[in-house]
C-alpha cells in the first residue's frame, strides 16, 4: 500500500493481494484481491492529506492524516470501509509509529505521543503535560520522526533528526514503559539516525534498534559500550526541584547521602539554589560540589538555603559507567519569604 502523490495527497494505493507488481486497477475478471485506489473504489480517498500508513491487528490498517486518523478495515475491493477515529489528531510522519509487545500501536502526534489500545481503537496522550510544548513545536518541514520500540529495555526510542546532518546535536527522547517517564538523548551529530529499523532477529543476541547515521555507518545499542562509538556519554539525572515551603517560605537542605552501584564510576553531585522553581532550572553554577564514589557514601553535611533548590548527579567519561541506587536528604522550612502585600 503507498501514498504520497504530491497531485493527490488524499489518495491511496493497494497493489494486488500477494503481487507487488501487479497495480492493474481494471482486470480483465474482477476479484476481491485485485489492485485498488482510494479513487477508484467505494471505501474514496482520505479525507485529510495522508502521512503514515501502518498495518494493525488482521485485515486492519491505521492511515494517519496530518490532523486526522483513520482505520481501513476489511478489503476495499470487497466491501471494506475506512472508519474516522480522531479529527484533531494525527502522525506527524510515514515512520512515527511503532507497537509494543503486546500489540498496543503508539504514534506521534503535533500534540504528543499517543497509544491506541489493541482491540479498542481508544486514544490515550502519554506524554500529556509532559512534553506538550516539545511536540507542539515541532516543525514537520525540517525534522523527521522515527519512532521504535525496544523489546530489551522495553520502551520507545523517539527518534527527531532533520533532514541535513546539523551542527549540533538535536535531542531526541526515550520513553520507559516500566516507569511511565520520558529521558532526553543526544547523539553525536555524525550518528543522526537518518533512518532507523527495530531488527528482529532467531537469535536474541542480534535483536537490535539499527540506526543510519549521517557518516553512512550502520549502528546499533550497545549495554557493555563505555562510549558513543568513540564519543563520551555526558549523562545526569536531576533531583528536583526541592522547595518544601512553596512560594511563602525558605528552605533548607542537609545530610545529602546516596548511594550508586559499587562498580560504578566517580559522579560529580551538585546543589543548585534560586529564588524560585524556575530560578534553579537556570541556574549552571552549583552552590556546592562533591565526588560521589561508587556504593555507599558518607553524609555530605553542607547547609543549603534558598527558597528551591535542585539537585545533580552527573558524569562524563568515556571509559566508566554509572548506576544510581537510591539517597536522602534532610529538609526543612526556615523563614518566611519578605514580600509586599496586596
Amino acid at each position: 500500500m503507498l501514498s504520497g502523490l504530491e497531485e493527490e495527497p488524499q489518495n491511496w494505493f493497494m497493489s494486488a493481494a500477494g503481487n507487488p507488481f501487479d497495480w492493474d486497477y481494471s482486470p480483465a475478471s474482477s476479484s476481491p484481491t485485485q489492485a485498488v485506489a482510494g479513487n477508484n473504489s467505494d471505501t474514496g480517498e482520505l479525507g485529510d492529506v495522508v502521512t503514515a500508513l501502518a498495518p494493525f491487528q488482521d485485515d486492519v490498517m491505521v492511515i494517519g492524516g496530518a490532523n486526522t486518523l483513520w482505520i481501513m478495515r476489511g478489503d476495499p475491493a470487497a466491501g471494506g470501509q475506512i472508519d474516522n477515529i480522531s479529527r484533531r489528531v494525527g502522525i506527524v510522519g510515514p515512520e512515527a509509529w511503532a507497537y509494543d509487545v503486546q500489540g498496543n500501536f503508539y504514534f506521534v502526534s503535533l500534540n504528543g505521543l499517543y497509544r491506541m489500545a489493541v482491540g479498542s481503537g481508544e486514544l490515550t496522550c502519554v506524554s500529556r503535560n509532559r512534553l506538550d510544548s516539545v511536540f507542539r513545536d515541532l516543525n514537520t518541514a525540517i525534522y523527521r520522526v522515527f519512532l521504535h520500540y525496544d523489546i530489551r529495555w522495553q520502551g520507545l526510542h523517539i527518534f527527531i533528526v532533520p533532514d541535513n546532518e546539523p551542527t549540533a546535536a538535536v535531542v531526541s527522547y526515550w520513553w520507559d514503559e516500566r516507569t511511565d517517564s520520558f529521558w532526553p538523548d543526544k547523539y553525536p551529530t555524525v550518528v543522526g539516525p537518518i533512518a532507523a529499523l527495530a531488527y528482529d532477529a532467531d537469535d536474541p543476541a542480534d535483536t537490535a534498534i539499527i540506526i543510519g547515521g549521517f557518516d553512512g555507518y550502520l549502528r546499533a545499542f550497545d549495554d557493555d559500550a563505555l562510549d558513543d562509538d568513540g564519543t563520551a556519554i555526558e549523562s545526569y539525572v536531576d533531583i528536583g526541584p526541592i522547595h518544601p515551603g512553596s512560594v511563602v517560605a525558605s528552605s533548607r537542605i542537609s545530610d545529602i547521602n546516596v548511594l550508586t552501584a559499587k562498580a560504578s564510576g566517580d559522579v560529580l553531585l551538585d546543589v543548585f539554589a534560586g529564588h524560585s522553581v524556575e530560578d534553579v532550572r537556570e541556574q549552571t553554577t552549583a552552590r556546592v560540589r562533591r565526588t560521589v564514589s561508587g556504593g555507599r557514601n558518607l553524609f555530605f553535611r553542607n547547609r543549603i538555603a534558598q527558597n528551591a533548590m535542585m539537585i545533580r548527579l552527573s558524569q562524563t567519561s568515556a571509559t566508566k559507567t554509572w548506576a544510581y541506587e537510591g539517597g536522602s536528604y534532610r529538609q526543612e522550612v526556615i523563614t518566611r519569604m519578605r514580600g509586599r502585600g496586596i
